[in-house]
This record gives C-alpha cells, structure tokens and sequence, in this order.
C-alpha cells in the first residue's frame, strides 16, 4: 500500500515488470542489453517492485538503495536475489567509488 497505493497484488507485480521492461527497452534503443552489466544499483529501490525483475533479465551482480529504513529491512528478510542498504538523503552511499 506505502509504496503503489492499492493492496492489489497483481496490479503491484505488472507495475514493477513494466518499469523493468521500460529500462531494457531504453538500453536498447542505446544499443546496450541487461545482459552485459556486471552490476546493477537501483537507487531508490523501496521493497524492490522493479529490480525483482532483474534476474530474469541479467545475471548481474543486484543492489538496492533507499533511504526508507523500513522498506530496507523488508528487503534483506524477504528478498535473497540482492543485496540491500540503508541511504541517507546526502552521500555518501556505502558503495565505494567507480562501482
């Protein structure tokens, strides 16, 4: 409900694979494929809607980022596929430079 406003769960999971079909269409359009990143950072990840549709996608290494404490937790207890962390509002992230 906090993170797409209807407790449909359908509607939730077709949201998120469309937003994750909406990135590998744009990479490419670029001449890029999911495939080819070794890491993938969604920053702003909330429970994961999009970066769950991920692995079916690429065989990246998955991270995700927020700054909603809740949401983060939610995500290391319940999702296994990535790895999660805690953002605050200014940098720095807990991911080192050029990753």
């Amino acid at each position: 409900m906090l993170v797409s406003g209807s407790l449909d769960r359908r509607a939730f999971l077709e949201l998120g694979e469309a937003g994750a079909g909406s990135i590998r269409d744009a990479l490419t359009r670029n001449g890029l494929s999911p495939a080819q990143f070794g890491k993938v950072l969604d920053f702003g990840c909330g429970v994961a809607r999009v970066l769950r549709h991920w692995p079916a996608m690429s065989g990246a290494e998955l991270h995700g980022s927020d700054y909603n404490a809740r949401m983060i937790e939610w995500d290391q207890k319940n999702l296994g596929f990535a790895k999660f962390a805690l953002n605050q509002s200014a940098p720095p992230l807990v991911h080192g430079d050029e990753t």
